[in-house]
């Protein structure tokens, strides 16, 4: 019974844990298509002020810095390891940088109904400025696009919240940093010891005998093996003279 109850809880850990790694690589696509929405729409929008030979607003240039290190954080982290949780800090500072981006963009204009939109975003998205000067006509043009911009800000915001507390239930259950860091030093000194060993054993080309008493060594050859033993030179055929005797 106890071992059913075991195998059970292990079946149980492991589907949970398969999908925590689901739901990480969703949030992680989720936050990488957010961020290319965005800097898809803003690099259209320099580059239209560019060819007006405008300066961006600060504002725009924030989100788009933003916006890009979005795009490599997911990249780098998207792949479905419990040891990428480590990262749930950063997802906290770009969950509080996008919605801080949020917050600028929002107060700048969220109903394209502002002066800025009209003489800023509407004017140069619309390219105007080769048929009318600045404040002549208010312009609605991009209203559609700057609204995009600030929806899949704070959507990236949440994303980016939800990786983060993903990333501490994760990083408290099934993350063990002080287990990892033991079992790496093991691993290490297993490796380590053979090769001592080998260089202790194979100096000078002797290699010690199994079972041999006294300290018994014998030569090896250039493979490691051990050499037959020189026999003798057997004696030549001579026979011993022995010395005259006087009678």
């Amino acid at each position: 019974m106890g071992r059913k109850n075991r195998d059970d809880r292990d079946e149980f850990d492991e589907e949970e844990g398969l999908a925590h790694r689901v739901i990480t690589m969703l949030l992680r696509l989720a936050q990488l298509a957010c961020a290319c929405i965005i800097m898809g729409i803003l690099a259209r929008f320099c580059y239209q002020i560019t060819v007006a030979q405008v300066s961006a607003n600060s504002r725009i240039i924030y989100t788009i810095v933003i916006s890009g290190i979005t795009i490599v954080f997911s990249v780098l982290f998207c792949a479905p390891f419990n040891i990428l949780a480590l990262s749930f800090p950063f997802d906290f500072v770009l969950f509080v940088c996008w919605l801080v981006a949020f917050s600028l963009l929002a107060a700048q204009d969220h109903h394209c109904g502002t002066e800025w939109f009209y003489n800023y975003w509407g004017y140069y998205w619309g390219r105007w400025w080769n048929d009318a000067p600045v404040g002549v006509i208010p312009r609605y043009d991009g209203c559609g696009y700057w609204k995009t911009v600030l929806a899949f800000s704070f959507i990236a915001s949440m994303m980016h919240l939800l990786s983060f507390i993903l990333g501490i239930y994760i990083f408290r259950t099934y993350v063990r940093v002080s287990e990892s860091i033991e079992s790496a030093k093991k691993h290490t000194e297993k490796l380590r010891k053979p090769s001592h060993a080998a260089q202790a054993s194979g100096a000078n080309g002797v290699q010690p005998i199994n079972g041999a008493t006294n300290g018994a060594t014998v030569e090896t050859n250039a493979a490691g093996l051990p050499k037959p033993p020189r026999t003798p030179t057997p004696p030549g055929d001579s026979t011993p003279v022995h010395p005259a005797t006087q009678v």
